[in-house]
């Protein structure tokens, strides 16, 4: 996305395009007449003449040194002079090169497209007096595009740049888009706790459009087993998470653990439980309730 804006104040002499007109890299997009390019154009002539006669003058010098009417020193003044009067030639070219102004008379410069794209916006007519500060056109171009996919904090240390992810369009249900994570956000949005995921896609047919709203599927890189529990069977008092894990059909033993990332209704256990034990869902509350340092061992529940 490019947006023109003027380059020096002036009254917009003719304009090329307008919304929805497909342009080019360096197409011409508007001309304007500004008072300050028409000063710059007057001082570039002056600088210009400067320099023919500081030339002038230094071949000159030259030519009497040379011929023994002059001494050596009187050169280095003359050298001087030439060089700040091409100095000043050169900066002055440079500058209305920049603006839009190398070639033409008076005061008008041009601007042009920075991008291939389509305009999109227009707002400046002809005869318009405008300024740096505004948005005369906008211009788009959506070859490529970017999806940004909104991905739950707990899931972020699964995701990194490279991995593959499917999209799916709400307008374009039957289509699946694939693409790659080029970028994670590094920090999570604290209303929603979570973080942007970019994926670069190319439109070369324009199906896509800005803001659509879609689904991301993203493919994890690697696959690493995990011991899940109910989320049922978590009890929390106050920092410590506690699974209660059935050791003989009458008695359970109360398990301090440490918890990982979650799906649905399963919670990675990541300490305090083992693969193939069992543990209390239904009625994991009643027994967290009855439990008391008397019964089950006096810290059980204390922080580390």
């Amino acid at each position: 996305l490019a947006q023109i804006n003027a380059r020096a104040p002036g009254v917009v002499r003719s304009l090329k395009v307008d919304v929805g007109s497909r342009v080019k890299k360096g197409e011409t997009l508007l001309v304007i007449d500004s008072p300050s390019i028409g000063a710059d154009r007057a001082r570039l002539a002056a600088a210009k003449t400067r320099v023919t006669t500081a030339e002038q003058n230094l071949t000159r010098q030259q030519r009497l040194v040379n011929e023994g009417l002059a001494a050596q020193q009187v050169l280095l003044p003359a050298e001087q002079e030439r060089s700040a009067a091409q100095a000043e030639y050169d900066a002055l070219r440079t500058s209305l090169t920049i603006m839009g102004a190398g070639g033409g008379g008076a005061g008008a410069y041009t601007l042009t497209a920075p991008i291939e794209g389509v305009v999109t916006q227009r707002n400046v007519t002809i005869g318009k007096q405008v300024d740096s500060e505004q948005v005369l056109l906008e211009v788009v171009d959506t070859r490529s595009l970017w999806a940004d996919a909104d991905v739950n904090e707990v899931d972020l240390p699964r995701i990194a740049t490279g991995q593959p992810v499917t999209l799916l369009f709400d307008a374009l249900p039957d289509r699946e888009l694939k693409g790659s994570i080029s970028y994670v956000a590094p920090a999570v949005d604290p209303q929603t706790r979570s973080a942007k995921v970019r994926v670069p896609l190319q439109n070369a047919d324009g199906s896509l459009r800005a803001n659509m709203f879609g689904q991301a599927r993203i493919a994890a890189s690697e696959a690493k087993p995990r011991l899940v529990v109910p989320r049922a069977a978590l009890q929390r008092v106050e920092d410590t998470y506690l699974v209660f894990v059935r050791v003989s059909n009458t008695e359970f033993e109360t398990r301090r653990t440490k918890l990982g990332l979650s799906e649905g209704d399963l919670v990675e256990v990541q300490s305090g439980v083992k693969a193939g034990e069992d543990v209390v869902t239904t009625g994991s509350f009643l027994l967290k309730t009855e439990t008391s340092k008397e019964s089950i061992g006096a810290g059980c529940c204390e922080a580390d």
